[in-house]
């Protein structure tokens, strides 16, 4: 079976290999650069059509501080909070059956229609989901949004 010898053969005594001056084929420069670096340029055959896509600036990105999060619950955990608080707590009414509630002052915006809900609860909240109403209405409570107030 014939072999060719490894070309490093040829090179030994000579410290460079062919190179030219020290280290010059050993950094990223021979490469083209280190990572994504000229791939919009001089690397950009190499890449697929799904890295294509991603090159390039598209739409606009909101600052995060601008952005505003609801700050919302499911009409079943507050349900379970409000079972947890005691009944001189401020934004929590406790009458006979109903319960009335302002979940803004426990710091939520929207009500959600997650969980069960056993209890006739009045709520005050700036916007509910429309399965929170439905579930807030079948046990006889109210959903009231503030605005309308």
């Amino acid at each position: 079976m014939i072999r060719k010898k490894k070309k490093t053969r040829k090179y030994r005594g000579s410290r460079m290999h062919g190179f030219g001056r020290v280290g010059q084929h050993r950094k990223a420069g021979m490469r083209g650069g280190k990572g994504w670096a000229g791939k919009n340029k001089h690397l950009k055959s190499g890449l697929t059509e799904a890295e294509r896509a991603t090159i390039g600036t598209y739409g606009f990105k909101r600052p995060s501080k601008l952005v505003k999060k609801d700050r919302s619950i499911n009409v079943g955990a507050l349900q379970e909070l409000i079972e947890t608080l005691p009944e001189d707590e401020e934004g929590v009414k406790f009458s006979d059956q109903t319960v009335e509630i302002d979940a803004t002052k426990f710091g939520y915006e929207k009500i959600l229609g997650g969980g069960k809900v056993s209890r006739i609860m009045n709520i005050k909240a700036h916007s509910f989901s429309e399965k929170a109403i439905e579930k807030i209405e079948a046990t006889g409570g109210k959903a009231v949004p503030i605005s309308e107030e």
